[in-house]
């Protein structure tokens, strides 16, 4: 689902011109431009202010995002995006769970997860909790969030620094490697 979401973005993108060889252009266009290309296995495309969602295959929202910049690449099935300056609403079973923001978010529909760095905020719908950390991956498929590096998690008035954590995607159970608890 991923994949046809970048695709429906690249054709929306904006950007009217198209080289010989490239999608959406014929090889009867090529030859008549009297350009022959190789076909290519991989397909890059770039994106600016916009937004991606992606579904899962009984198509309920699994992530809605938006960004200043993105990158989209693909090579053979494996397709893999790249957001700059990111915010992503992540869902479970259809509904927001929480919101990550991160300067580098990148999506692997493939592997089902996302991985955000360079120091990540996420924000949970519900629980009214949120953490800090350098960087998190959100395994979708198994509702799990895995963060590292300066991690700071809060929830009321309770605060807990650690090395490491596992939480499910709302934030409501958590495990912390090397933890501190402070309350505030």
């Amino acid at each position: 689902m991923l994949i046809l979401g970048l695709t429906c973005l690249a054709g929306c993108s904006g950007n009217k011109e198209t080289k010989a060889g490239s999608p959406g252009v014929s090889n009867k266009a090529a030859s008549k431009s009297g350009k022959q290309t190789a076909e290519k296995t991989a397909l890059q495309a770039e994106f600016t202010k916009a937004r991606i969602i992606w579904n899962d295959g009984k198509g309920r929202r699994v992530m809605e995002a938006r960004f200043k910049e993105a990158v989209a690449s693909q090579s053979g099935k494996i397709a893999v995006v790249e957001l700059r300056d990111a915010k992503a609403d992540l869902y479970k079973d259809g509904r927001i769970a929480a919101t990550l923001s991160a300067p580098r978010i990148v999506a692997d529909g493939r592997r089902k997860e996302v991985r955000a760095s360079g120091g990540v905020k996420i924000i949970s719908a519900a629980e009214g909790a949120s953490a800090v950390c350098d960087e998190v991956t959100w395994k979708s498929h198994l509702n799990k969030l895995f963060g590292a590096g300066s991690v700071r998690m809060t929830r009321n008035n309770v605060s807990v620094t650690a090395d490491g954590f596992q939480a499910d995607t709302a934030l409501k159970k958590a495990r912390f490697t090397n933890a501190k608890l402070g309350i505030e």
